[in-house]
């Protein structure tokens, strides 16, 4: 689902960083403003754009009127109005009477005025919530979001709980024995860690197909060895054709045709979907270390396909 995040404030970023944190932990695809690149459009319009794109418009006021469009009504405002228009489901949150919060974050005259007609129009078309901290407002948005998708019978919405499943998760993996054995698992590792993880468990196959193809270079030898050892003429094998000697012949192809050319296909296979889903990030979220992850992973794609031949 597309979640829009508004709100009458660009101050406190403390508290639309929470609630960007907790609708990600809902695996929402959010529209906030500081997660967009550079638009050719003016900002009014992609706002309003992206609204109406959007299924659920979260409204956050506390006590300014927010930025003002020419039209003198602030962008809060105006995108209220248009997930209205586009019947589109809001959710009202406003920042109590008895927040503590600095005098300059506080409008006055006619922004107080345009402010408290706005509240009034809020409060008359919904169920709000009060919010009086960041971790409080982020608390009811996630709560808030993950309650009307039930009610709306969003599919997947009995998953949405993601912090309760891999808890739940992590306990099962608890309850292998014995706990020396048990595989690897770390249920708080990001999407990054994880591919990062299955790039090291692929170079372990292939080094593992390395192993599997020495020894088989080495098993005439050894079959040769150990015939000379229990007595028997190892000069008779000569008189049997290669490809009936199923101790030398077994696996030859699997060997040095099939899994080279599936350990290929799955390099390729993981760098493309490294790309992808760092470019995917990336468009909403700005972090220095996917820019730099996405180069890597744009590298080793490149590297993947040029050494990408098919052994036939």
């Amino acid at each position: 689902m597309r979640v829009f995040l508004g709100s009458t404030f660009e101050d406190l970023k403390s508290h639309r960083r929470r609630v960007i944190d907790g609708l990600k932990a809902l695996g929402m695809h959010i529209e906030a403003m500081e997660l967009w690149w550079a638009q050719p459009e003016d900002p009014v319009s992609v706002c309003l754009s992206r609204v109406r794109e959007s299924d659920i418009y979260i409204c956050v006021v506390a006590w300014r009127y927010g930025s003002l469009a020419e039209d003198q009504r602030s962008y809060t405002q105006l995108e209220y109005e248009a997930a209205r228009q586009a019947s589109r489901d809001c959710l009202v949150f406003l920042m109590r009477d008895d927040y503590r919060i600095r005098p300059e974050y506080v409008d006055k005259g006619d922004a107080a005025s345009r402010l408290a007609a706005f509240r009034q129009v809020l409060l008359g078309n919904h169920h709000c919530l009060g919010f009086g901290s960041p971790a409080e407002l982020a608390h009811q948005v996630v709560e808030s979001v993950r309650n009307l998708m039930r009610e709306r019978r969003v599919p997947g919405a009995e998953a949405v709980d993601m912090a309760q499943f891999w808890s739940k998760l992590h306990a099962v993996w608890q309850t292998v024995e014995p706990e020396e054995l048990r595989m690897e698992f770390n249920a708080q590792a990001d999407a990054l860690e994880l591919l990062s993880a299955l790039h090291q468990q692929l170079e372990g196959i292939s080094g593992f197909e390395d192993q599997i193809a020495k020894s088989h270079d080495l098993l005439e030898a050894d079959l040769t060895g150990l015939l000379t050892r229990a007595g028997y003429d190892p000069g008779r094998l000569s008189e049997v054709p290669y490809y009936e000697n199923p101790l030398i012949n077994r696996d030859w192809e699997w060997i040095n045709l099939g899994l080279p050319n599936m350990l290929t296909s799955c390099r390729i296979l993981l760098a493309q979907l490294r790309v992808k889903w760092l470019e995917l990030m990336i468009q909403t979220q700005e972090r220095d270390d996917l820019r730099h992850a996405l180069e890597e992973a744009k590298q080793h794609l490149e590297d993947a396909v040029r050494e990408g031949r098919y052994i036939d």
